[in-house]
């Protein structure tokens, strides 16, 4: 699974660091005591007896050398010392704090949880799975039977 997160270019995000936790058949049971990683996060994996990848965003940002994709490494700069993407589809200045692969051990379903690595609330977005993005075709999208992702329509975040 190929993935890619990014911030808004807002000085108040300057310091923002995220984690992803990639949850699903085959990968390693979660360390139960790692409080890097929410407690929620750690209980829905147990509790569904799946295991877990977890992803970093680098500390030094100041060059692209953590990106790992080619795609996103020809579109990006180094602007005021930060790993900088322009988003042109919908006109967005991005930082790409994180840019990596996971190779899935066996097929099946996988879960995703992006998280801010101190706690603090932050904007961001996830890209995920395979180039080249596609914007234009709709697609029939299931509905969702994961509690834990906040995405039923009674959630006013939603």
């Amino acid at each position: 699974l190929k993935f890619t997160i990014t911030i808004p270019v807002i000085d108040r995000f300057e310091g923002v660091r995220m984690n992803a936790v990639f949850l699903g058949p085959g990968l390693p049971p979660l360390d139960a005591l790692d409080d890097s990683i929410p407690e929620s996060i750690r209980e829905y994996a147990a509790d569904n007896d799946l295991g877990g990848a977890v992803f970093a965003s680098p500390d030094d940002q100041s060059t692209c050398d953590h990106l790992t994709s080619p795609e996103m490494i020809s579109e990006v700069t180094v602007k005021d010392e930060r790993c900088h993407f322009y988003e042109p589809f919908g006109g967005s200045n991005l930082w790409v704090i994180m840019d990596d692969i996971l190779t899935v051990p066996e097929a099946g379903t996988f879960k995703i949880a992006v998280y801010e690595e101190s706690g603090s609330t932050a904007k961001a977005s996830f890209a995920c799975c395979d180039w080249p993005e596609d914007f234009v075709t709709q697609y029939q999208m299931p509905s969702t039977e994961c509690e834990a992702c906040g995405t039923d329509p009674s959630n006013p975040a939603w």
